[in-house]
């Protein structure tokens, strides 16, 4: 009985193992006993294991120190095992290459039975790209954010896409009252003129920056003068996307220059 069990692991093993060694994605096989029965070429290359130093191995050793032990059945038996947690609430882990070094892995996980035995199996993908990008993502947002100076992300028209809080905190608005409204409106309803902006995005699409003090209304009507700078954003086409305006609060500086002016005078 039990080489028969063998037997059709082994059968099941090598028909598995034609067909996935030809998907890019790497592939795990492991027994109930989270030993590793097999992995594709696909991930020797993210692991930098060689497969058949990770034959018989726990697969534990592929995860962080402080997680191996998780991976035991002896340990951590049932629902309690890393498996079985990864089975029932899917998330991207860390894996630890050979050379000691750390990736971020996908992991969905499946089983198929023969012979009374169950042969699980991890398709694993490589997202160390996009969580880098995501991690970069949160901490230019975290920067744009708890900056002082107010910031706007327009879309190539001039509509308002993102604001940070330090907009907010200055002009007064919520994001509800600003997302597609059209900035010279929004921030000068009475004193923007159509041949100004008509300059102003000439220049832009140039690739040239605008830099000028304008006098602004917060949602109040409170006017206040700004120090405004407008960034033009290209995609890969040379297409003109959007637009990063950078507004600095300058009216006490203007308050001042104006009464050294009438003490002159």
């Amino acid at each position: 009985m039990h080489r028969q069990l063998l037997s059709s692991t082994e059968d099941m093993l090598h028909f598995f193992s034609a067909a996935l060694e030809r998907i890019g994605s790497g592939v795990i096989l492991f027994d109930e006993q989270n030993t590793i029965l097999y992995l594709n070429r696909a991930m020797e290359t993210i692991s930098g294991w060689p497969r058949e130093e990770m034959l018989g191995r726990n697969l534990g050793q592929l995860a962080p120190p402080s997680m191996r032990e998780r991976y035991d059945t002896r340990l951590y038996p049932g629902a309690s095992n890393r498996v079985q947690e990864l089975a029932l609430a899917p998330h991207d882990i860390q894996l630890v290459r050979k050379d000691g070094s750390h990736c971020w892995i996908s992991v969905t996980l499946s089983h198929v039975s023969s012979g009374g035995r169950d042969i699980h199996m991890a398709l694993i993908s490589d997202v160390t790209a996009r969580r880098q990008a995501q991690e970069r993502e949160r901490l230019l947002s975290l920067g744009f954010d708890e900056t002082q100076s107010a910031v706007l992300i327009t879309d190539a028209q001039a509509h308002v896409v993102y604001p940070n809080k330090g907009f907010r905190r200055l002009f007064g608005f919520l994001d509800s009252e600003l997302l597609g409204r059209y900035v010279p409106t929004l921030l000068a309803p009475d004193d923007h003129s159509g041949e100004q902006m008509a300059a102003y995005m000439t220049r832009l699409m140039s690739g040239q920056s605008i830099r000028a003090d304008e006098r602004l209304y917060r949602k109040d009507g409170q006017p206040l003068w700004c120090s405004v700078t407008i960034n033009p954003i290209f995609d890969d086409y040379g297409k003109l996307v959007n637009m990063v305006v950078v507004l600095t609060d300058i009216t006490r500086t203007k308050v001042h220059e104006v009464l050294q002016h009438r003490m002159l005078d």
